[in-house]
This record gives C-alpha cells, sequence and structure tokens, in this order.
C-alpha cells in the first residue's frame, strides 16, 4: 500500500508484490520535474514506474525489500517486464479517503482475538484501575458508577472517530446527529446515577448538582479515567484501523454500535449498584460487581473482534 495524504484523508494505491520489478533508489536532478520529492524510491509495475516517498536514505532499498518480501511471501524481481505486463497499462487497486495501514495488515484482519491479544490485555489492566481505588483510595459506590459513566462518554467519542473513518462525507451529518443523541442519552443516564447513587448514598454536600460539585466528583477519578481513555484509544488503532474492521462496515451500523454495549453493561452496574446499597456498600461486594463489569467488557470485546467483516458488535 502506498499512501498519499494526511490523516484519515487521502488516497491508498493497492500493488502485487509479486508484479513488482527492479525496486531502487533515486536521487532526482536539481530543478527536475521530481526534484521536489528529493531522494526516493522507485519500483516498476507493469508499463509504469511508481515513485514514492521523500528525502529517503539508499539503504532503506533492501530494508524495505526485506519487509515486503517476508510480509507477503513473494520476490520483488529484477529486470524486464514479461510481455503481458507490457500490453496494457495496469490500473492499480485506489482506495479512496481510507485512514494510512501498515503493509500486509489485511494478513490479520480475520485473525481473532483471544485473552492473550495485546487490546485485551490493555482493557484489563485499565478496568484494575477501580480495584486499586476502591482498595487503596476509598473509592465508593458512586465513584465507581460515575467512572464507569464517564467510560460510555469515551466510546462515544471514539465511535465518532469510526463513523469518520467509515465514509467522512457522510459524518458530516451523521457525527453531530450521532453526538447530540448520544450526548442526550448521556444525560439522561447521568441525572439517574447522579439522583439514586450520589444523593442517595452520600448526604454530605453533593445536593443541589451544580456544575462545580458535579465537576469536583470527578478530581480524583482522572487515573481511571485516562487509563480506560488509553486502552479505548489502543483498540481504535490496533482493531479498527490496523485489522481494517472499518472495512464492510456501514454508518447507519455504526452509529447503533454502542448502545446496546452501554445499555447491557449499566444494567449489569445497575443491578450490583443495587445489591452493594443494600448490603452497606462493603467493599467485597463493589470488588464483585467490578469483577462482573471486567468479565462481560472481555467477553464483549472478543465477540466484536472476532474476525468477521459483517457481523455486529457490541463492545468499543
Amino acid at each position: 500500500e502506498i499512501f498519499l495524504g494526511i490523516s484519515f484523508v487521502g488516497v491508498i494505491t493497492h500493488y502485487d508484490v509479486s508484479k513488482m520489478r527492479n525496486l531502487r533508489f533515486e536521487q532526482p536532478a536539481k530543478r527536475s520535474g521530481k526534484a521536489w520529492r528529493g531522494s526516493h524510491l522507485v519500483f516498476d509495475y507493469g508499463a509504469n514506474s511508481i515513485a514514492f516517498g521523500s528525502n529517503m536514505r539508499g539503504d532503506e532499498v533492501a530494508e524495505l525489500r526485506g519487509q515486503l518480501e517476508f510480509a507477503t511471501g513473494a520476490k520483488i524481481r529484477r529486470g524486464k517486464a514479461l510481455s503481458e505486463e507490457t500490453a496494457k497499462k495496469w490500473e492499480p487497486d485506489v482506495e479512496d479517503a481510507a485512514p494510512y495501514l501498515p503493509v500486509a495488515a489485511t494478513a490479520v484482519s480475520n485473525t481473532p482475538l483471544s485473552l492473550t491479544s495485546p487490546t485485551t490485555l490493555v482493557l484489563i489492566i485499565a478496568n484494575l484501575v477501580p480495584v486499586a481505588g476502591s482498595v487503596f483510595l476509598d473509592w465508593n459506590l458512586s465513584d465507581v458508577m460515575l467512572l464507569y459513566w464517564a467510560e460510555s462518554a469515551v466510546i462515544g467519542f471514539f465511535n465518532i472517530c469510526k463513523i469518520i473513518v467509515i465514509d467522512r462525507r457522510a459524518a458530516l451529518f451523521a457525527g453531530p446527529f450521532f453526538a447530540a443523541h448520544f450526548g442526550g442519552f448521556m444525560a439522561v443516564h447521568f441525572l439517574f446515577i447522579y439522583t439514586i447513587f450520589i444523593e442517595g448514598m452520600d448526604a454530605q454536600g453533593t445536593t443541589g448538582g451544580d456544575l462545580a460539585e458535579v465537576a469536583l466528583l470527578f478530581s480524583s477519578l482522572w487515573p481511571a479515567l485516562a487509563a480506560l481513555f488509553l486502552s479505548h484509544a489502543y483498540s481504535f488503532y490496533a482493531n479498527f484501523l490496523a485489522r481494517r474492521e472499518y472495512r464492510g462496515k456501514t454508518v447507519n451500523d455504526q452509529m447503533s454500535e454502542p448502545y446496546s454495549r452501554i445499555i447491557f453493561m449499566q444494567m449489569v452496574l445497575i443491578f450490583g449498584g443495587g445489591l452493594t446499597m443494600v448490603l452497606g456498600s462493603p467493599i467485597p461486594v463493589l470488588l464483585i460487581m467490578i469483577a462482573l463489569k471486567i468479565f462481560f467488557d472481555i467477553k464483549a470485546h472478543l465477540k466484536q473482534h472476532s474476525g468477521g467483516k459483517h457481523k455486529k458488535s457490541t463492545a468499543a
């Protein structure tokens, strides 16, 4: 794949490594048509010569050749083109506005994740931070419920990123619509949590609910929230982009994806939170509730990234 563009906007052109020839280093003459590129690499492809890269070094030819041949199992030929290769100019496979992805990403795109996959391990580690907060920082039920509410907002943020990747033009409308609809859902959800689990459990100064008091509630939760944000960011890059999970998805599917995950997860949390309130919020019961959340989080994560391109998912 050769990518030309910036960030998520550009063009990716796909080439068959077995049909590449004469990968080489070139230094264009000053004031020539290629002077803007600086030193670069070139290979022959059918009747065309393809230049790529800028300000590259000559020793990168051998390094890139080895990486391409190892990743694909094909050899980059030397010499002249075959007669059928020069019969007409080949049209490479061009994908408009796709994100940049590593070479040979398709080789792993259908491989299901497991408990030992990097993104699963990062998810587990991030979810263990609330355990440390409950044991060592005296977090109570209201703290944990607020943290998981904020995680839902993180999921919504990365869902907008996914919508942009799938179709940047449709995202001009779908992105703001999703943000408004999901924001309303989050507001009602927060009101429910605040009324039952915060005001109901902590009568010392949390009544009233002005913005300053609400902001203060999150002040001690930022390490756990940062860990959850990084976990979802890593999953977005490693799974949605690098494994090309955006292929075969539609904007409509992606817009509805977070709701099923969040509604199901919150049902688990509310059940566990109610049990914790009944028993007086002891640490063991609170930890059991967190463990249930981790279990269902991992199960949903593995199901979403099971390798099928058209499967509907339930986790971020």
